[in-house]
């Protein structure tokens, strides 16, 4: 009865926990469509209410779906990081996270709707099943997808991208995303269609399925007609082929190779080019050895900034590139914007937290004198910019999605005045001004222009202007000055206080800029407000690499950041290397007026939502996965150690999975049944997390029994934390408890019976033990660690890291408590990674022979040991990247070779071994000291295979295999151990 009411409770557990992710929502139902929304998010519910049946029928129409169904549409008003899921598991469903994209995102016209577009895609393209297929997904639910044995990262995300991509907006009409693929062929490095699949882990990593699967599906679409290309999806997703490749071949009559090289044929490239180092003036940017990743440039009059790899530096402009000093003044990951003041003093940096349930937007304020950091403490800040006025400073920036303005989809710009403390540092800021943008639009860029005025881009649909607030004081107007020309797209806006293009009595400015089948160039713009003039001057030249993210550091020459197809690098060249064409731009009538009026680019039809009820979670209880041949558990025995739980018996169960609208917590229960040993279980699972790394958790357990009765049970919680500190340091948590109660599994044959009757093989297997016993296990964990990615490479970590790890063990008989073994102990570990010991790397990372080493060190690891210490040094490391056509069909994708040296020494004295061995830290010193105490060791070297299978959802490096293969010696071996070993392994990160 007690286990009855502890398996109660945490069904309760888990009902309330997910009643509480989904409070206060409420369901508004379509044709097609449950979409199921809070309060706040009203507003966006009606716009996807009023569409997604008419997208649902286009789709289904261009993809022949003959049998329509529903899905739940889930808006996330909390995630404020742009992006969106549709997941078959447990069951079909999508997420969408109510937020506006960045600027570097921004390349849809309605980019809710369209990011709707791309999920439902997603959808219907996986549920293409009919027949057998569509019974089988009755029976057993949505995630039994036969698509997902076929269907690719490339397929999948290729054709959502070319979906998004039909009206004219979306990533393939974008060339700051086509860049990635014109940059490849121009490099010479232009992967196979085999290599694009999914299963590149190196940069540019997934991106490349997006961009080179989206341009090449609307290729073969345009080529071919859109009815082929649905012919060939159903083909995948009805199990009509071995593999994508053979399907293609099927319906195109060519192969995919060849497909694709009429495809790579058909790219085109500028016919002039500069290529970097290649031509005379373009160069590496000074202090070159600091930057393995740059990116995301400022400049001030006096100051130029850059991040790099969780790191941001800082050098005082000269008049040659080549005399500045970069230092290193901030640590701080997911930088996402920087800003300077137009004189320099503050640093604004825009940044993704992970300090809650969900990713948040957030800013922060260098201060380059006083050499402080002031935290801004709200939510949902975009394009974070200080502003100088006379001797005043002002905070300038977008929100949207704060607890007093809910409507993400319809942010504001904001200005708050900065309050300083005696001692000159900022102490608060005081809003001044807010003004809401319009529904669906969005700013960009928002920067000081030297002489108290604010700058920024609007974006309106596809429409690009540029706004400013003149002066700013308590009170202001926004005007907008002029309109960019159709077709241009903007990116990178800031002010050129070098006077590149015209003198000092005229506002420029510096920009990134592409037209319609050109490459990412150079923009510059001047304003003469005494003469309400502009000229804009565009250039005509062509950089491999692109030219993102210019900043002006000298009136004659210009920095930028260069996208090469697996790394980026920032360069530099003076500005008589390129050709200009200058063209005059009016200005809006809208200046001349007292203020511009801001229009929404959509408007919210709530009549959409006039059928909307509370949502309910019963209403998805009963749908789910449903698994055969399948347990959740299966029987337990304690360890010849004593220190953990092994399974024992492998029963056929019938287990069922399923969730909420949201994904998570995820439930699931089983019962399974062992014909051998007449023995059935009765499991469950309960599985949280949140959207951050903040909290994970999971319950489960099972109760046994047999023909005796009652068996064993076993209860099992785990949960972990990570949170980030101080911008630079993580703090960690674990705790992983077992409990076993009852008889263990220890069985053996009965002999006595006659097997020439298979029917007797049941109950054949007997627990020759009927002892009951109780067993009981906790291990917590908890850490700091500073360690981070430093570059490009895949070694290239560096930081320390410290942990204690507390465990403690407890056996006994059930009805003998006083013959027990009861154990705790409490170890301690430090850990120091190094990118290189040789200051010395390739380029682009291809080959790391620089020596990237981990020195580890831990104290009473274990029962009796007092240290052990170790070294793991990287000798060499290859990145291969690729499929070869010696394996069959490509199906399997090389990611990397890699060889490895470590040594592991340790210390121990058995006579000492003991609970809580950290008290006896003097006795083992001693151990140490009379030379009582053994020293044992291993040298091994080893070499690594990593490669993945390039074959529908397994494309993907969480399915990566390593096959390995060590020879290790013993210099001083225990007793047990032998002198010389040779061994090999295949492990799985899943």
């Amino acid at each position: 009865m007690k286990r009855r009411i502890f398996f109660g409770l945490l069904c309760g557990i888990f009902f309330v926990s997910a009643q509480e992710s989904l409070n206060q929502k409420f369901i508004a139902k379509t044709r097609y469509f449950d979409i199921i929304y809070s309060k706040k998010s009203e507003a966006s519910a009606a716009i996807l209410a009023e569409n997604a049946d008419k997208i649902y029928e286009e789709l289904a129409e261009f993809y022949g779906l003959s049998d329509k169904f529903r899905l739940p549409v889930t808006i996330n008003h909390d995630y404020q990081v742009f992006n969106a899921y549709f997941s078959f598991a447990p069951f079909n469903h999508i997420v969408l996270y109510e937020t506006l994209p960045g600027e570097s995102y921004a390349f849809s016209e309605d980019s809710f709707l369209n990011t709707f577009r791309h999920e439902l895609t997603h959808a219907i393209t996986m549920n293409l099943q009919t027949g057998f297929w569509k019974g089988l997904k009755s029976v057993f639910g949505d995630s039994a997808n036969v698509g997902a044995l076929f269907d690719t990262t490339f397929m999948i995300e290729g054709s959502a991208v070319e979906s998004e991509s039909l009206k004219g907006d979306g990533r393939n009409n974008s060339e700051f995303n086509r860049h990635l693929v014109k940059q490849a062929k121009i490099e010479g490095v232009f992967p196979k269609f085999s290599e694009v699949q999914g299963a590149l882990d190196f940069s540019p990593g997934t991106e490349a399925s997006y961009i080179f699967g989206g341009l090449f599906w609307e290729w073969i679409v345009q080529k071919f007609g859109h009815e082929k290309f649905s012919l060939f999806w159903n083909k995948c997703s009805n199990f009509q082929t071995l593999t994508y490749f053979t399907g293609f071949k099927s319906v195109y009559g060519l192969s995919f190779k060849d497909a694709w090289n009429l495809f790579y044929d058909e790219i085109k490239i500028p016919e002039k080019l500069k290529i970097p180092f290649q031509t005379e003036g373009i160069e590496k940017f000074a202090d070159s050895k600091k930057t393995s990743n740059p990116k995301i440039l400022s400049s001030s009059k006096n100051l130029i900034s850059y991040y790099d790899s969780g790191e941001i530096f800082i050098a005082e402009k000269k008049p040659s590139q080549k005399d500045l000093k970069f230092k290193k003044v901030l640590s701080q990951m997911n930088v996402q914007n920087l800003k300077f003041s137009s004189d320099g003093r503050f640093l604004c940096v825009n940044y993704n937290s992970n300090l809650s349930k969900f990713p948040k937007r957030r800013a922060l304020i260098f201060d380059t004198e006083k050499k402080s950091v002031f935290h801004f403490k709200q939510d949902g800040i975009s394009d974070f910019s200080v502003l100088k006025n006379g001797s005043d400073y002002f905070l300038v920036f977008q929100q949207a999605g704060t607890k007093n303005d809910t409507e993400n989809l319809n942010p504001s710009i904001k200005v708050h005045k900065i309050v300083f403390s005696k001692n000159g540092k900022i102490k608060l800021t005081q809003e001044i001004f807010s003004e809401k943008l319009g529904f669906l639009n969005q700013g960009f860029s928002f920067c000081d222009g030297g002489d108290g005025s604010l700058y920024f881009i609007f974006k309106n649909g596809m429409n690009l202007s540029l706004n400013v607030v003149k002066k700013i004081e308590s009170s202001f107007k926004i005007q907008k000055i002029l309109d960019f020309p159709k077709g241009m797209t903007v990116r990178n806006f800031s002010v050129d206080f070098e006077n590149c293009f015209s003198g000092a009595d005229k506002t420029n400015f510096i920009f990134s800029y592409s037209e319609k089948a050109a490459f990412v160039r150079l923009g510059f713009l001047s304003i003469d407000f005494s003469k309400n003039s502009a000229e804009i001057s565009l250039m005509k030249d062509d950089v491999s690499g692109g030219i993102f993210n210019p900043v002006s550091i000298s009136a004659s020459s210009v920095a930028w950041n260069a996208k090469f197809y697996n790394h980026s690098q920032i360069l530099c060249a003076p500005l008589v290397q390129f050709s200009f064409e200058k063209k005059s731009l009016d200005f809006c009538k809208e200046f001349f007026q007292d203020k511009t009026e801001f229009k929404s680019f959509a408007t919210p039809n709530f009549e959409f939502l006039s059928n909307a009820k509370k949502f309910s979670f019963k209403n998805y209880f009963y749908r789910g996965t449903l698994i055969p041949i399948y347990s959740l558990n299966c029987s337990k025995r304690i360890s010849p150690y004593l220190d953990s739980l092994e399974n024992s018996g492998l029963p056929v169960g019938l287990t069922y999975i399923s969730g909420s609208t949201l994904t998570f917590p995820l439930y699931g229960v089983s019962g399974a049944w062992d014909f051998l040993s007449n023995s059935g279980i009765f499991s469950y699972l309960l599985y949280g997390r949140t959207d951050t790394s903040i909290f994970n958790y999971s319950v489960s357990g099972f109760v046994e029994f047999d023909g005796k009765g009652y068996k064993q049970s076993v209860e099992n919680l785990n949960f972990s934390s990570l949170i980030e500190l101080n911008r630079n340091w993580n703090f960690s948590l674990s705790d992983s408890f077992q409990f076993f109660e009852g008889r263990q599994n220890l069985y053996s044959f009965n002999a006595e019976k006659d097997y020439s009757n298979p029917f007797n093989y049941f109950e054949s297997l007997k627990n020759f033990s009927q002892d009951k016993w109780l067993f009981g296990n906790n291990e917590f964990k908890l850490g700091f660690s500073n360690v981070k990615s430093t570059g490009r490479g895949f070694f290239e970590r560096s930081g320390v890291s410290f942990f204690g790890n507390f465990e403690t063990v407890y056996v006994s008989r059930a009805d003998n408590f006083e013959n027990k073994f009861f154990f705790n102990n409490l170890a301690l570990n430090c850990s120091v990674q190094f990118p290189f010991l040789i200051p010395v790397q390739d380029e682009n990372s291809v080959f790391t022979f620089n020596l990237p080493f981990v020195i580890q060190g831990n104290l009473f690891p274990a029962a009796g040991y007092f240290a052990s210490l170790s070294g793991t040094f990287v000798l060499f490391n290859w990145e291969i990247q690729k499929s070869f056509n010696w394996t069959p069909g490509n199906l399997l994708y090389f990611n990397r070779i890699y060889v490895y040296l470590s040594y592991l020494g340790k210390f121990s004295d058995e006579k000492l071994a003991d609970s809580f061995s950290i008290f006896k830290f003097p006795e083992f010193l001693k151990s140490f000291s009379d030379s009582q105490m053994k020293y044992s060791d291993i040298l091994k070297l080893t070499g690594s295979m990593t490669f993945t299978p390039n074959f529908g959802g397994l494309a993907n490096p969480n399915f990566a295999l390593t096959l390995s293969a060590a020879f290790a010696v013993r210099f001083f071996a225990l007793p047990t151990e032998k002198q010389f070993v040779f061994s090999w392994s295949l492990t799985g990160n899943f």
